[in-house]
């Protein structure tokens, strides 16, 4: 059976990385094609060439959860209070009385009033930071996170990638995304061209990857300088963790971007749609579009495979993703604010302990397609 949700129903949230060496040669790493295409590559690269990888590489997957609030009474945006992350706090000033109702956007939260709906896991993350700059990312950025993401998205490698640099011992290195705790991501040096064995050498990432990054993280933004690889990664980091927070899946403008030529909405609203309604929180966006479904965007134009408890099994176990709770546990570390200090507990295991396969009544948790439709 289809059941289909209001837009504004629906809410989505980055729960992080992780890595599966276990996917088959023709499941690989990509940075094309939409979710109209098979997940495969036949091992061949962007243009059709053939792979020099005698076996795959390990597959760096994005992972998602979609949300739905079966209470909503059909109040828009302006039925919920949404969380400041620039002050820590809930802004309900655009919460409308009259529809008698102001919930807050908390899927990130325990105890939340939102269902969970399913997980999903994007090998074509490239695709997904695409969608996200385009979209959701105007609107929730400020300009300055704006600016830099628009930019330096695209240093993300697509697959293990050889340095053509070599290590103390004059062993090859190769480098890939890294996935790091409470969602994060780096970039790796690895001695395998599957990237699945870290370099534990003293050779620092920022020299080795110096020629394969071209400019590296460009502040366009700032006085046009180059930052350091530390500064970039930060900086890349500290604007992701937006979308780590609950989101609604229909866009949203909190003002942030406000001087953006392109941005003509405002978090006080003021224009009225054609049936008289305050237009708050109006979003538009890159792609010509007002107040896009984000979620709808991720099913159109990536892979947007369903995450299944095994995949969520070794996205936990790997210790990467965030805090969140299914059936009553808890799984992942930390969650929309970073806790200081934290350290990686990953031991290196790139697949589910004996221990942790257990009977799963629902093993796929799968967003029904009409949804988005």
């Amino acid at each position: 059976l289809e059941e289909y949700y209001d837009d504004y129903a629906q809410a989505w949230r980055l729960l992080g990385f992780y890595i599966d060496c276990n996917v088959s040669p023709s499941n690989g790493n990509q940075c094309s094609g939409d979710g109209n295409d098979d997940d495969n590559n036949n091992g061949n690269d962007d243009d059709g060439n053939e792979s020099f990888y005698s076996t795959a590489p390990c597959q760096r997957y994005l992972m998602w959860a979609a949300y739905i609030d079966e209470d909503y009474v059909g109040g828009r945006a302006g039925e919920y209070q949404f969380y400041d992350r620039h002050k820590n706090a809930w802004d309900n000033s655009l919460c409308n009385a009259s529809q008698g109702r102001c919930a807050k956007m908390d899927c990130h939260l325990k105890g939340t009033n939102f269902k969970l709906l399913g997980f999903f896991k994007e090998p074509n993350y490239q695709e997904w930071m695409e969608q996200i700059v385009k979209h959701e990312g105007v609107c929730i950025w400020d300009n300055d996170e704006y600016d830099f993401m628009k930019v330096d998205r695209e240093i993300w490698p697509c697959q293990c990638t050889d340095t053509y640099q070599t290590d103390e011992k004059g062993n090859p290195l190769y480098y890939d995304t890294k996935p790091m705790p409470e969602g994060r991501i780096s970039l790796g040096l690895y001695t395998d061209e599957r990237c699945s064995q870290d370099y534990n050498g003293k050779l620092k990432v920022a020299d080795i990857l110096q020629d394969n990054l071209q400019s590296g993280f460009y502040d366009a933004n700032g006085d046009g300088t180059e930052l350091s690889f530390e500064e970039g990664i930060e900086k890349w980091n500290s604007a992701f963790d937006a979308f780590k927070i609950c989101q609604p899946c229909k866009a949203y403008d909190l003002g942030f971007n406000s001087d953006l030529s392109n941005s003509g909405g405002s978090r006080k609203g003021g224009d009225k749609d054609e049936d008289g309604n305050m237009k708050i929180f109006n979003c538009y966006v890159d792609a010509d579009y007002t107040n896009v479904n984000q979620c709808m965007k991720f099913k159109a134009k990536t892979q947007m495979l369903a995450a299944d408890f095994r995949d969520v099994t070794v996205a936990d176990q790997q210790g990467h993703i965030v805090e969140f709770e299914m059936l009553g546990r808890s799984y992942g570390r930390g969650g929309y604010r970073r806790n200081a200090g934290l350290e990686t507990v990953w031991n290196g295991h790139l697949g589910p302990s004996d221990t942790s396969v257990v009977i799963f009544a629902i093993s796929t948790l799968v967003f029904i397609v009409g949804t988005w439709k």
